[in-house]
């Protein structure tokens, strides 16, 4: 017994020697920046004015993102009223955004659909100005089936800006 309280006492001390060194401490910074979210706002819409369409053939009537219009041969374009699409984007100076079109926009007339394709904006991304905005415009092509019934055709398409 004897023996045993000396190898315990041995062992005790030898602990309480053994580990005086203290381990390293450090401290580090921690934060992050809060900005604005992007927002975007439609400005005007998506027009591809009146179209005569052909009686045999299906056909395009394209507007650029530049608000040009150009016609197949076998519809007839009025030319009134076109315009591309054109959106503001808001949000922090100096940021970069990232544009996400539709693949197709339908358009209905009562029962009646056209659909609009070949959806492209003037820029795939854009940067946010010192103004804290930005804009880009949208243009399409309408396809316009041969006889395709007369009426005022309307619709809705979404588009989405995130930061990259």
């Amino acid at each position: 017994m004897k023996r045993f309280l000396r190898i315990a006492t041995a062992a005790l001390v030898a602990t309480s020697f053994a580990s005086t060194a203290k381990a390293g401490d450090a401290t580090a910074d921690a934060g992050g920046d809060i900005i604005s979210a992007v927002g975007l706002a439609n400005t005007s819409g998506l027009y591809f004015g009146s179209v005569v369409p052909g009686s045999t053939a299906i056909g395009k009537a394209t507007v650029s993102h530049n608000g040009t219009l150009q016609c197949d041969a076998v519809l007839t374009c009025l030319g009134d009223n076109i315009s591309a699409a054109r959106f503001v984007v808001s949000g922090e100076v100096g940021n970069t955004y990232e544009i996400t079109l539709p693949e197709t926009i339908t358009l209905t007339s009562g029962s009646d659909t056209m659909t609009v394709i070949q959806i492209i904006a003037s820029s795939a991304t854009g940067s946010i100005a010192a103004n804290g905005n930005d804009e880009f415009t949208v243009g399409g092509a309408l396809q316009v089936s041969a006889g395709q019934a007369a009426g005022n055709y309307t619709g809705t398409f979404v588009v989405n800006v995130d930061y990259n």
